[in-house]
């Protein structure tokens, strides 16, 4: 509809006595789709041109409804020349091409209205577009700020780390794994605890540790500190209701040193202590070796030994092996006790008793606790539970049969309360390492088209099994009698639908047809005398 027509520029319209001549010939439109400040949108424009096109054709229609005597005359005269098939051709043929215009026109007022339409969304989505583009430059900026703020702290750290302590030479690290009251000066700086702004949204715990590790080597590359020198990046696990990251721990060369050590060292203590037989065995608290002492009772209860928070020792026995840990810190500092989280943890707790608290390891200002226990190896202990021990006979004594019930309903209640475990069910279904994301999708999206398939089918099945039932009722009426009455058996049962209370009057309520059933039943039912006592049997078979 739109190839016979031309769009030309303001600049090149013609006039609008010019347009009028020439738009029945050469079907010329001036249509402006140009934006500034003195012209209209383009939704308007064509509307204007609309409106001028109809005024224009209705003073047409005045004009010929109203014309001049000399007009008339001529008109009479060449009437007979002017009256011909071609001119009343050519008429009907402008006014159908008038109507062709007023329709076109309308078209490309919605055509235009839709496209202004569709300038708004698109001018609105590239502002949204450029305003996240902008926050995310500033979370860039943000970030470079508080990297360099990092960086800083690192470099300072480590430069302190270099001036704190003392070259390190074999003098020095034997007087430091013996050295008790050890300052602390002189260890700060081996393992470095950072505040990253950083956290990696990778799930996979291998590309997590890689991403990290990968910000660490560069964080100290900033500050011209060998890479090597880091043995291992290891970030905090996440607490329940914590809305910061997680820190990370860097483990730098030097302690990697200091165990090593520090475990050589061990090694040769215990096996010294094994030769001579002494009841004594070395472990490492932080960065020097602590002696304890195995001590053997003389009794059958056994052995007490004797261990600190945080320690995963191996002991030996007289009768047996075993192997205990205690997990937790129980701080002591300048003489306050702390909180005591140690755990000796056992198969048989009630083997385990006279726990006592012995002398802070470590430091005086600031130690780990101490526990002393005895295990008891072997036990005489029988299970106390009898039958008979339950006073019954005794409790049911003087009371009606409603006090009776409440009664061994509240005991019932404690003991399920108490002695049935309460199992809470928080397992996730685990898949294996090659099932990504877009396999699950499809996965879903195959049992959910099989779902559907199979419903569409039982729904056939169904309806075409019915409708042989119905088709075979007359010739076979054995088998429809057999789908009705299975029919009616599962799922078709009779409810009462209406009743008749006292006064006559039928209801069709459902909480007055309880009513009424509870009230008769209430009528009948024999009340008896509640206080009267039940006789008491002896003997039970």
């Amino acid at each position: 509809k739109l190839k016979n027509f031309k769009i030309i520029s303001r600049d090149d319209a013609m006039s609008e006595t010019e347009q009028m001549e020439t738009a029945p010939n050469n079907e010329l439109i001036q249509v402006d789709f140009r934006d500034g400040p003195d012209s209209t949108t383009t939704p308007t424009r064509l509307k204007e041109i609309r409106e001028n096109f109809v005024n224009k054709k209705s003073k047409r229609k005045e004009f010929d409804s109203f014309p001049d005597e000399d007009v008339s005359i001529l008109d009479s005269k060449k009437s007979k020349k002017m009256d011909t098939p071609a001119l009343r051709g050519k008429v009907v043929g402008l006014e159908l091409d008038i109507i062709k215009y007023e329709k076109t026109i309308e078209e490309l007022i919605e055509i235009a209205e839709s496209l202004q339409k569709d300038n708004e969304k698109l001018s609105k989505y590239m502002n949204d577009q450029l305003n996240h583009i902008n926050s995310k430059i500033k979370q860039v900026d943000e970030r470079e700020k508080s990297r360099s703020k990092e960086v800083e702290e690192v470099k300072k750290r480590i430069e302190d780390l270099e001036i704190s302590r003392p070259p390190q030479t074999n003098n020095w690290r034997n007087a430091l794994l013996n050295n008790v009251n050890r300052d602390k000066s002189q260890i700060s700086g081996v393992d470095l605890d950072l505040d990253t702004s950083w956290y990696s949204e990778k799930q996979e715990p291998k590309e997590r540790y890689d991403e990290d590790k990968e910000e660490i080597e560069n964080l100290f590359a900033s500050i011209k500190f060998d890479k090597k020198n880091i043995i291992n990046v290891r970030r905090f696990k996440e607490k329940n209701g914590v809305s910061y990251d997680p820190p990370i721990l860097v483990q730098l060369a030097t302690q990697r040193i200091v165990d090593i050590e520090l475990k050589a060292l061990r090694k040769s203590k215990n096996e010294e202590e094994e030769k001579q037989n002494l009841p004594f065995r070395w472990c490492i608290r932080g960065f020097e070796l602590r002696r304890f002492k195995i001590q053997e009772d003389e009794d059958e209860s056994g052995p007490s030994y004797r261990y600190g928070s945080r320690s995963n020792y191996r002991t030996e026995s007289r009768r047996e092996t075993t192997q205990a840990r205690g997990r937790g810190r129980g701080h002591y500092n300048d003489g306050d006790f702390g909180n005591i989280f140690d755990l000796v943890i056992t198969e048989e707790s009630r083997r385990i008793y006279s726990i006592e608290r012995e002398s802070p390891l470590g430091s005086l200002n600031r130690a780990h606790l101490s526990l002393s226990w005895t295990y008891e190896l072997k036990g005489n202990a029988e299970s106390a539970f009898r039958s008979t021990s339950f006073m019954y006979k005794k409790i049911f004594i003087n009371l009606t049969v409603n006090e009776m019930y409440v009664y061994f309903l509240d005991k019932y209640n404690f003991a399920c309360n108490r002695f049935i475990p309460i199992y809470q069910s928080n397992k996730k279904k685990k898949f294996s390492p090659w099932m990504r994301r877009d396999i699950k999708s499809g996965l879903r999206r195959k049992f959910s088209a099989a779902r559907k398939e199979a419903e569409k089918l039982m729904k056939e099945g169904v309806k075409s099994y019915e409708e042989s039932i119905a088709s075979s009722a007359k010739s076979n009426p054995k088998e429809f009698n057999r789908y009705v009455n299975n029919k009616s058996g599962n799922g078709f049962r009779e409810v009462i639908k209406a009743l008749k209370n006292s006064d006559g009057v039928v209801s069709n309520d459902p909480k007055e047809i309880a009513d009424l059933l509870n009230m008769h039943f209430q009528s009948i039912f024999s009340r008896g005398d509640s206080n009267r006592r039940f006789p008491i049997f002896n003997h039970f078979l």
